[in-house]
C-alpha cells in the first residue's frame, strides 16, 4: 500500500480533486460493467432449461475461476467475505497482490 503521508499535496488541491473525480468515473464505469455482465450471465443461465445442467455448469464455471486464480496468484482468494485475504496482504508487508504471488503467499 502506498504511504500517503509522503505525498506533497493536500486533499483539497485541484490536482487531487481531479484525481478523485477520475477515480469516481472509473469506479462508476467498472460498477456498470459488472452489473451488466452479471445480468448477461444470468440471462445465459436462464436459457438452460434443465436445472441439473444449469447448476453443474455454474459450479464448473466457479471451479474454473478458482483454478485460474490459483494458477495466476498462487492463492484462491475466495474464502469467506475477503477479510482473510485483506489481513494476509496487510500483515505480510507486501504492497500488492503481485508481491504476494512472488513470495508464495
Amino acid at each position: 500500500m502506498p504511504v500517503l503521508a509522503n505525498l506533497p499535496h493536500h486533499a483539497t488541491s485541484l490536482g487531487a480533486l481531479l484525481l478523485f473525480a477520475l477515480l469516481g468515473v472509473l469506479t462508476g464505469l467498472a460498477a456498470t460493467t459488472f452489473i451488466k455482465g452479471l445480468h448477461w450471465v444470468e440471462g445465459v443461465f436462464d436459457r438452460i432449461r434443465n436445472p441439473y445442467v444449469r447448476h453443474a455448469s455454474g459450479m464448473l464455471l466457479v471451479g474454473l475461476m478458482i483454478y485460474g486464480l490459483f494458477q495466476a496468484f498462487g492463492h484462491y482468494y475466495v474464502e469467506g467475505v475477503g477479510y482473510a485475504t485483506i489481513q494476509d496482504v496487510l500483515l505480510s508487508g507486501h504492497k500488492s497482490v503481485a508481491d504476494c504471488r512472488l513470495s508464495g503467499i
